[in-house]
């Protein structure tokens, strides 16, 4: 791999884990404003069922924090956001090994505000499609080799 590729990355995964771990410590606090807060036992407030509805989106943000941390964890700092990289990849791919993955897709989000990636042949929208284990791997591979070709001929002017 490009040794600076992998510089910039494992920094991303350094930052990444120092601000999720700021959104973390502050769990406790969104905790407090949305069952109350903790006395003795005689004042301790009880979480009702508005108090459970309020807490699920703030566990399902800190599952979500906790999975991106456990993922750059087993990947040794080098996780890669690969959003932005694959925009970049695509505009790379003479051969479609990328754009082969491509899907017309409407552009709505579920109630939990994450992309449904709904098909829809008529939409001018395109998201990169591949289902988990050996599709998602050749795409991710088929990326990141586009990458490390871009990358070399910029060192190569």
């Amino acid at each position: 791999a490009d040794a600076s590729l992998t510089k910039h990355i494992q920094l991303w995964n350094s930052q990444t884990i120092r601000n999720i771990a700021g959104n973390v410590s502050r769990f406790a606090d969104d905790v407090e404003a949305a069952i109350g807060p903790v006395g003795d036992e005689a004042t301790t407030s009880v979480t009702d069922g508005e108090g459970h509805k309020k807490l699920r989106p703030m566990i399902e943000r800190l599952d979500k924090c906790v999975q991106i941390l456990l993922s750059i964890s087993t990947r040794e700092g080098r996780q890669a956001c690969h959003a932005d990289t694959l925009v970049a990849a695509v505009l790379l791919d003479d051969d479609c090994a990328v754009t082969k993955f491509e899907r017309a897709c409407k552009l709505e989000v579920d109630a939990q505000m994450k992309p449904t990636f709904a098909a829809d042949p008529t939409s001018r929208v395109f998201a990169l499609v591949a289902d988990p284990g050996e599709q998602r791997e050749e795409l991710i591979k088929a990326s990141f080799d586009k990458l490390a070709t871009g990358f070399a001929a910029l060192t190569t002017v």
